[in-house]
């Protein structure tokens, strides 16, 4: 599938039991681009669900029925989903100097298969494991 560069990487965190009600909002709210959900676990907490999912860049109007969502950003080659704050905190943990220098080139390698966010002004890194790939398409 190629990129498109009106599109949005999001991210939603929840709790294991909600995943089928979270599913179902999401692919009735949202505009999915390449018809595809992707739902990870938190290998340090198996109670703990990330779905991710592409969307066409329209005008996004979040509502109160699915909260928890962040936009991502992907190293592709390592699977790294990140935020830009969470990319600033791992430099910043790497190099021991703040602000985080923007020439750093970060060791992908150490983040392989994670989801990179800052909270509180630390690096937070989620360990992931793919479970499952959900098709926005229902099948016939």
């Amino acid at each position: 599938m190629e990129k498109n560069n009106n599109t949005l990487l999001l991210a939603c965190f929840i709790e294991k039991q909600e995943l089928e009600k979270t599913l179902k909002i999401i692919k009735t709210k949202f505009d999915i681009f390449g018809d595809k959900l992707f739902v990870l676990s938190d290998k340090n907490n198996n109670d703990k669900l990330i779905i991710t999912f592409n969307i066409v860049n329209k005008s996004i109007k979040f509502n109160k029925d699915i909260s928890n969502i962040i936009n991502l950003h992907r190293k592709k080659e390592t699977k790294t989903l990140y935020t830009v704050n969470g990319l600033n905190a791992a430099i910043i943990e790497e190099t021991g100097k703040s602000p985080a220098d923007h020439t750093y080139k970060l060791n992908w390698e150490k983040y392989k298969d994670c989801i990179l966010i800052e909270k509180n002004g630390e690096l937070t890194k989620i360990e992931t494991k793919l479970e499952s790939i959900e098709s926005v398409i229902p099948h016939e």
